[in-house]
């Protein structure tokens, strides 16, 4: 129901924002990047109702929480790997958390 519901939208021109019915991506983009942005972009069209979700990109809602779950600690990993504002370097706290988790 919900994938006609976005054809609809698609085929009447509407969009309103944090609705989004289309995704540019870009060529060359990874398979990885692509799917994380369809994943987030769908989820945000739900207004963040996972289950709806899901249905919404044929994929099991377990499927859905590991691929969040995924973005969610590169997120963290990326965070902790920032260079401190200081001397340029990384700083050993920052570490600390990843590594205890």
């Amino acid at each position: 129901m919900m994938r006609n519901e976005i054809q609809q939208s698609l085929d009447d021109g509407q969009y309103t924002p944090g609705n989004p019915t289309a995704l540019v991506i870009q060529v060359g983009a990874s398979l990885a990047d692509v799917e994380r942005q369809l994943i987030l972009a769908t989820l945000e069209a739900s207004e963040g109702n996972k289950p709806r979700a899901a249905r919404t990109l044929g994929v099991s809602l377990k499927t859905l929480y590991n691929r969040l779950n995924e973005y969610r600690q590169r997120n963290d990993n990326e965070v902790h790997l920032q260079p401190s504002r200081r001397n340029g370097s990384a700083s050993p706290s920052m570490y600390a958390s990843s590594m205890t988790a």
